[in-house]
C-alpha cells in the first residue's frame, strides 16, 4: 500500500481500512457490528 494513495481521515477497524476521505458513518457502524461491537443507549 502506498501512503500517497490514501485520503484522510482514514478509518481502520481491526487492521482493515473501512473508509477514507469523506467517511460515511453508516458503513463504519455496519463494520463495527460485524466485528461484534454494539451501541449502548
Amino acid at each position: 500500500m502506498i501512503e500517497e494513495d490514501l485520503f484522510y481521515p482514514l478509518v481502520l477497524i481491526e487492521g482493515e481500512i473501512i473508509a477514507e476521505g469523506n467517511v460515511r458513518l453508516k458503513k463504519v457502524v455496519e463494520t463495527m457490528e460485524k466485528y461484534g461491537y454494539s451501541a449502548q443507549l
